[in-house]
C-alpha cells in the first residue's frame, strides 16, 4: 500500500504519482481532470483521423491505380481505427469508474444527510449579571433541522428568551456554515426590545455562557463558551433596542463548534450532539 505508483490515466496525460493506498482517493478527486484528458485525447485522435482521411482522399485520384498506395491507405486507416477503438474502450472504462465513484459519493452524501438530519441541538445558556452578583437559572434552547439550514446556507434564529424573570430579552442566531469560511459553526447573541427594558440597567453588562449539550445526558458536553457584554457606551451590541424589535449589532462567537466534530468522530452518535 505504500508503494509509489503512477496514475492509471498516465497514458492520457495525468502525471500524478501517488502511494498505492491513496490511488482510489486520487481517482475520485481527479475524476473531472481525467475525463478532460480523455476527451482531449479523443478529440485529438479524431482530428488526426479526419486529417489523415482527408489527405488520403485527396491523393486517392492520383494513387488509385497503385496497389501499394491503396494498401498503405488501408493500413493507415486501420491503424487510426485501432487507436480510436482503444481510446473509446478507455473512455468506457472511465465512464464506468465515474459511475461507481458517483454512486459512492451519493451514498456518502445520503449517510451524511442522515447524520445531520438527527442533529437536534440543545444549547444551555446561563447569564451572570455582575450588578446582581448572582448566577441566574439555566435557559435551554433547542435547534432542529440543522442539516436543512446548513444545506441552504441560512442562519437559524432561536425563539426569544429572557435572561431571568423581568430580565433582558435576547435571541440566538446560529450559522451552521460559519463566518468567513473559518471551518466552525458560529453563534451570535442579539438583544431584543423587551417589556422590562425601562427598569433595567443600560448598557447591558454581564456574561452569557453557552454550552452545546450531549443529549444522551452522559455528561460529555462541549466546553462552555462565554460571551461578554462589557456595558460600555462604545459597544453597540450592549445598547438598548430603541428602534425596531431587534438590535442590528450582534455579539458573536465565531468558533462555537469545529466542523470536524460533525464528521470525523465515528464513535460519536448523532443523538449525542
Amino acid at each position: 500500500p505504500l508503494a509509489v505508483v503512477k496514475c492509471p490515466y498516465a497514458v492520457v496525460g495525468c502525471d500524478s504519482v501517488v502511494r498505492r493506498r491513496e490511488l482510489a482517493k486520487h481517482e475520485a478527486e481527479a475524476i473531472n481532470m481525467h475525463m478532460s484528458y480523455l476527451q482531449y485525447n479523443l478529440l485529438a485522435i479524431n482530428e488526426q483521423l479526419q486529417s489523415t482521411i482527408s489527405l488520403f482522399e485527396r491523393r486517392g485520384n492520383t494513387v488509385q491505380a497503385s496497389l501499394n498506395g491503396r494498401n498503405e491507405m488501408k493500413a493507415a486507416k486501420q491503424d487510426w481505427k485501432n487507436k480510436l477503438q482503444a481510446v473509446n474502450k478507455q473512455l468506457q472504462r472511465s465512464q464506468k469508474r465515474e459511475d461507481e465513484l458517483q454512486a459512492q459519493v451519493t451514498k456518502y452524501q445520503a449517510d451524511f444527510g442522515v447524520l445531520l438530519g438527527h442533529l437536534d441541538w440543545s444549547i444551555r445558556l446561563n447569564y451572570f449579571h455582575d450588578t446582581c452578583d448572582n448566577v441566574l437559572p439555566n435557559i435551554y434552547v433547542k435547534m432542529t433541522n440543522f442539516s436543512v439550514f446548513k444545506f441552504e446556507k441560512r442562519s437559524w434564529p432561536s425563539p426569544p428568551f429572557y435572561t431571568a424573570d423581568k430580565g433582558y430579552k435576547m435571541c440566538l442566531s446560529v450559522y451552521p456554515n460559519g463566518l468567513n469560511n473559518n471551518g466552525h459553526v458560529a453563534v451570535c447573541v442579539l438583544l431584543m426590545s423587551g417589556e422590562y427594558d425601562n427598569h433595567l440597567h443600560w448598557p447591558i453588562r454581564g456574561v452569557l455562557t453557552l454550552q452545546l449539550l450531549n443529549q444522551l445526558q452522559d455528561g460529555d458536553h462541549m466546553l462552555p463558551v462565554k460571551i461578554t457584554f462589557d456595558g460600555t457606551d462604545r459597544n453597540m451590541c450592549c445598547q438598548r433596542v430603541l428602534a425596531g424589535n431587534m438590535s442590528t449589532y450582534g455579539n458573536y462567537c465565531e468558533r462555537f463548534l469545529n466542523h470536524k466534530m460533525l464528521t470525523e468522530d465515528p464513535e460519536r452518535k448523532p443523538s449525542q450532539i
